[in-house]
């Protein structure tokens, strides 16, 4: 089956696997050594480690295939994303939650795309009009802000979650139920937002917690994980298709850590390549950025996501950027051999980002 609405937040877990999303906000870890965000589902589940995907950089990449180009988007140097991005961005469904426009600056898409995000989500993004500086600037965007928020909020845990990864323990925030009882009012309110979707053991089940509106609720799985994120969405999805929700037993308990994230990403691949398309060949891609910020806590979910493309016409001199193998070396003006030299393509003498 294919992954079309954003009707779930999806949190799939190997452990308990994270998914989905923008927005700074001071308060929330932005420096992350362990997690990758994914433009697309189809990428493999690494071991031990975190991949967050959103749907927002499909977003803006569905308005460029279909208002901007008018057909796949193709590049003058493939590369298997663009490939990816050319399939995937078509089971994105652009809904009232999604923001996605695409235009020539000279066609006032920045004022357009401005007085949009006003009507829909109160707020406008000052930072586009930095790309404002030629009219056949093509930009692409897309946004989307989505609440859960629980009818009655969750007990928060009353001691640290043990959490075992990598044969190490964390101890973490966590809210749910502590020994579900019949007789207590506030967990019947609790169970009425909880299925049980798919109980097999301890280590493999499926949940879903429903929120004020029935036609949406978050996923929260513990289940082995399959060899991409969109292979193991699709066996819980077949799972959930076949199964028949039950309610919290007496004496039942529910842990389930506290997400709270704020990532960013530029796909730094797609910068500087240029279109292949007809009437585009002079286009290269001068930003390809992607924001996404994600809670998850006893009141409810939040998740926020924002993309960003920037194709511009003319030749890409002004981009410097050193993401392949690349020499360095050091001389004397006045010497034909240099004093130092290095080639360099493993990334273990660069220093990497804390």
């Amino acid at each position: 089956m294919k992954i079309k609405k954003l009707k779930h937040v999806m949190l799939l877990a190997c452990g308990l696997i994270l998914l989905s999303n923008t927005l700074p906000d001071k308060s929330v870890k932005t420096n992350y050594n362990n997690t990758k965000v994914i433009a697309h589902l189809n990428e493999k589940i690494p071991q031990n480690a975190n991949i967050i995907y959103s749907a927002s950089f499909e977003a803006a990449w569905k308005v460029l295939k279909k208002e901007v180009i008018g057909g796949n988007v193709l590049l003058k140097d493939p590369i298997p994303l663009c490939a990816h991005l050319n399939r995937s961005c078509e089971d994105v469904i652009i809904t009232d939650d999604i923001l996605a426009m695409s235009g020539t600056v000279g066609t006032g898409i920045i004022k357009n795309i401005n007085k949009a995000l006003k009507k829909k989500f109160g707020f406008t993004q000052p930072e586009l009009n930095k790309h404002s500086e030629r009219d056949d600037n093509i930009i692409c965007y897309s946004y989307f802000d989505k609440h859960i928020q629980f009818n009655e909020p969750f007990e928060l845990l009353n001691r640290p979650l043990n959490y075992y990864i990598n044969g190490k323990k964390y101890e973490l925030s966590a809210f749910g139920v502590i020994k579900y009882s019949e007789s207590n009012e506030i967990h019947n309110k609790i169970s009425e937002q909880v299925d049980i979707i798919d109980y097999r053991d301890c280590n493999d089940f499926i949940l879903r917690l429903k929120g004020k509106n029935n036609n949406e609720g978050i996923i929260v799985a513990k289940v082995p994980p399959l060899g991409s994120l969109k292979e193991t969405i699709e066996k819980v999805e077949s799972r959930i298709d076949k199964s028949t929700p039950e309610k919290l037993q007496q004496g039942a308990s529910m842990a389930i850590p506290k997400v709270k994230f704020s990532v960013d990403k530029s796909y730094d691949i797609l910068l500087g390549k240029h279109l292949a398309n007809k009437g585009f060949e002079d286009y290269f891609f001068a930003v390809a950025q992607q924001d996404i910020k994600f809670s998850l806590d006893e009141t409810g979910a939040t998740a926020q996501s924002e993309a960003v493309m920037v194709i511009k016409k003319g030749n890409n001199d002004g981009l410097f950027i050193f993401d392949r193998p690349f020499l360095i070396y050091m001389k004397e003006k006045s010497s034909s051999k240099p004093y130092l030299a290095m080639w360099i393509a493993d990334p273990e003498i660069l220093e990497t980002v804390n």
